[in-house]
């Protein structure tokens, strides 16, 4: 009897470490030869439906925390699967921020395109000269005679106050030269006058930064000149008059007054182009008329000479001129060195006159080109025009 409850106390607390261990525990064996029985079955069973419970739950509730409270929880067919997000939808961008909404030109506004006479140039005191820009109209507006250009601040140099830009109209995308004649101031100095455009209804405009001007900007010497000068670069150092009145510097390309002006590529009389700058003198057109220019004073150098390539400019088949070389000392009157006739031939002549008598000497050289009767095709060029030591 004993024996019998030992072994009941035995079985009994072998059942009892097999459930507290329930996974990992070696199970105890009966000492019965009949089929074992898997006393972890149950356990295992209980343990796995727990799980699933608990998995189903879980899926429940996630799903129910994500849908609307009007709306039924619907359990995705594969419930395996991810089902990736829409795309977020952007807001329509504003109408005034349309990319194809086009961007108006102000009325009135003009664009820098090229000028005449650079920054610094030289001339002597009270001689003439025109200043020209060229703009384009860059605004929505067509500027019409009543628009002009006006001197803001500054040297004005002789220019109006103001003055009509155009006799026509400039329609958005054209261009428009406008020229200002001045004259240079007696004192010697760096003058400067800057100027804008107007409208027809009085307001003032220009560029796109509303305080930028353009300017007429020179230097005003009288002082001597000394070593060599070359008549075509130094153009505007000279005051040049067609006996009645002074005339621009540097002029316009076939004046009735007459004109002076500088080439940098000259046509010739066979109609080649050549690379020396050019002096290019035009008669008036009237008959016997000519033109003339007066040098600032210049120390003469040793062996000096007065070199240039002198011939009708190419389209003046009816050339026919004369060049005189003159020069003035003090205030005695002009003196003569040489003269050169000229006509359309298809030639030129070679220039080389000696000027060492003058050496050591402060003289004013003077040009004159003058027609021969008819002023017609009355214009020359003179090829890198130098006085210096041969």
């Amino acid at each position: 009897m004993i024996l019998q409850n030992k072994r009941k106390s035995a079985r009994f607390l072998c059942n009892l470490m097999l459930l507290s261990l329930a996974f990992g525990l070696s199970a105890c064996q009966k000492t019965s030869p009949a089929t074992p029985t898997d006393v972890l079955a149950d356990i295992r069973t209980a343990a796995a439906e727990t799980v699933n419970a608990l998995t189903t739950q879980i899926v429940s509730t996630s799903l129910l925390t994500q849908t609307p409270a009007n709306q039924t929880a619907q359990l995705p067919p594969n419930p395996g699967a991810v089902t990736p997000s829409p795309p977020a939808t952007l807001p329509a961008l504003p109408t005034s921020l349309n990319a194809t909404q086009s961007i108006q030109a102000p009325c009135d506004l003009a664009e820098f395109i090229s000028e005449t006479i650079p920054d610094g140039t030289y001339y002597a005191p009270g001689s003439t000269f025109t200043k020209t820009w060229t703009f384009k109209n860059a605004g929505a507006c067509t500027w019409t005679a009543q628009y002009a250009l006006v001197f803001i601040s500054g040297n004005a140099m002789g220019a109006q106050a103001a003055q009509p830009i155009t006799a026509n109209s400039v329609k958005p995308g054209e261009q428009l030269t406008v020229s200002v004649p001045l004259s240079a101031p007696q004192t010697e100095g760096t003058y400067r006058g800057d100027f804008k455009l107007r409208n027809a209804a009085g307001a003032i405009f220009a560029f796109k930064d509303p305080q930028k001007s353009f300017w007429a900007e020179i230097r005003v010497e009288a002082k001597t000149i000394a070593g060599s000068i070359n008549l075509a670069d130094s153009l505007c150092l000279a005051n040049w008059s067609n006996g009645t009145n002074t005339l621009p510097c540097p002029g316009k390309l076939a004046d009735s007054q007459g004109y002076a002006l500088s080439d940098p590529a000259p046509v010739l009389e066979n109609n080649a182009v050549d690379d020396e700058n050019a002096l290019i003198l035009g008669v008036p057109n009237a008959e016997n008329s000519f033109i003339r220019g007066i040098y600032p004073p210049f120390q003469v150098p040793e062996g000096a000479a007065f070199s240039a390539i002198l011939g009708c400019s190419g389209g003046s088949p009816s050339c026919q001129v004369k060049l005189d070389l003159s020069y003035l000392e003090g205030s005695a009157a002009p003196q003569q060195i040489a003269a050169w006739d000229e006509h359309f031939d298809g030639a030129y002549q070679d220039i080389h006159q000696d000027l060492s008598f003058l050496a050591g000497r402060q003289i004013r050289f003077i040009l004159t080109l003058q027609a021969k009767s008819s002023p017609a095709d009355g214009r020359i060029h003179l090829m890198a025009p130098l006085i210096g030591p041969r």
